[in-house]
């Protein structure tokens, strides 16, 4: 178990990074979750590395101990991200970037962030 919280607060260090990273490209690029020209969805520069940052939260979510992949389940679909991380990693062109958008909304939600952060210290605690 001590070794299982270890390696799940250093995954979910990365997600959270990972979080960061959405947050920020998002900010810089000054593109929203709207349908406008504003919208993620169309600037393909950003809506790309967003996506690139859901593959990795995607690929680390595979690692975590099934304990908090239950409590984080409770904030956002993991197996989903997995399947987004799949399509993302072997045929992109595939992806719905519309289901993908609501997806990069939820994990840049203050919600999910306090979620992950929450877990970590969890993790922390209880190591």
């Amino acid at each position: 178990m001590v070794k299982s919280l270890s390696r799940d607060m250093s995954v979910l260090i990365y997600i959270k990074k990972n979080q960061d990273n959405l947050l920020e490209a998002l900010k810089v690029s000054k593109c929203d979750f709207s349908n406008t020209n504003r919208g993620l969805c169309n600037n393909k520069i950003i809506f790309d590395a967003c996506a690139l940052y859901m593959a990795q939260i995607g690929e680390n979510v595979k690692l975590l101990s099934d304990s908090t992949v239950e409590y984080l389940n409770d904030y956002f679909n993991t197996g989903i991200l997995r399947y987004f991380r799949n399509m993302i990693d072997h045929s992109y062109e595939k992806v719905n970037r519309q289901i993908l958008q609501a997806y990069i909304q939820q994990m840049c939600s203050q919600d999910v962030y306090d979620a992950v952060s929450r877990r970590i210290q969890y993790c922390k605690q209880n190591r």
